[in-house]
């Protein structure tokens, strides 16, 4: 999976998960992420004393539907 964050491209692998359904389908996953992994600076304030971590967890949920279109015009 290509994750793009303010310019910065990674390729990153993840487990994904999908459900095919009657009319849809439905893709989950979650991935471990740092900040710094695409170039940015974790949040700091106050010379450190408030911070935000580096790392992250991402987590997805996409859900496709099917689209039925009439053939009348």
């Amino acid at each position: 999976m290509l994750v793009v964050v303010a310019g910065q491209s990674r390729s990153i692998a993840a487990r994904i998960h999908y459900d095919l359904r009657a009319d849809e389908m439905v893709i989950t996953g979650e991935f471990p992420l740092k900040q710094t992994d695409l170039g940015l600076t974790p949040y700091s304030l106050a010379g450190g004393v408030i911070k935000v971590r580096d790392g992250m967890t991402v987590r997805l949920s996409l859900i496709a539907r099917r689209v039925r279109v009439s053939a009348t015009r």
